[in-house]
């Protein structure tokens, strides 16, 4: 997935409550 550098933290967060990573 394509996400931005600054953006890209914001998403790590998402991925842990997702159960993704």
């Amino acid at each position: 997935l394509p996400f931005s550098r600054g953006e890209d933290m914001q998403m790590n967060c998402l991925l842990e409550l997702y159960g993704l990573r």
